[in-house]
């Protein structure tokens, strides 16, 4: 138990420093295409189910985020034309968000001018080993 304490504590340590720089270059490369961290998880979230439209209250549920800064992400996206708006038929105090082809076509450029920081911090992995990384990272709960 206490091996396992200690370990987790490295886990945390480890976690925390990665997440440190690879968020710091992250947003630098995301910041020339008008994304940052919130708005390119907010469109990879609405991307992974774009025939299932989400409220702003179902995401701050779902992303864990606070409803300002969401909603904040969710205007400035809108305005870009990469996510729309739409209010629900029978309920007009609903508004429903759902990705714009635009919004598409911004996420898969914004994920390809990552490869090039991923490949380099995750360079000395092989194929198998980050496929055990994606298995342990899903075993975590979170």
């Amino acid at each position: 138990m206490k091996e396992n304490v200690m370990l987790l504590g490295q886990c945390i340590t480890r976690l925390s420093i990665c997440y440190q720089h690879l968020s710091a270059h992250l947003v630098q490369v995301l910041e020339p295409l008008g994304l940052n961290m919130t708005r390119m998880s907010v469109l990879t979230h609405l991307a992974r189910r774009p025939e299932a439209p989400e409220t702003i209250s179902s995401l701050v549920e779902k992303m864990e985020m606070n409803q300002p800064v969401l909603t904040k992400a969710v205007n400035a996206l809108q305005g870009s034309g990469w996510v729309e708006k739409r209010r629900d038929e029978n309920d007009g105090r609903i508004t429903h968000l759902l990705i714009t082809q635009g919004g598409i076509k911004q996420l898969g450029a914004a994920q390809q001018a990552c490869v090039p920081l991923l490949q380099e911090a995750f360079g000395e992995l092989s194929t198998n080993e980050l496929k055990v990384l994606l298995t342990l990272l899903g075993k975590v709960r979170i």
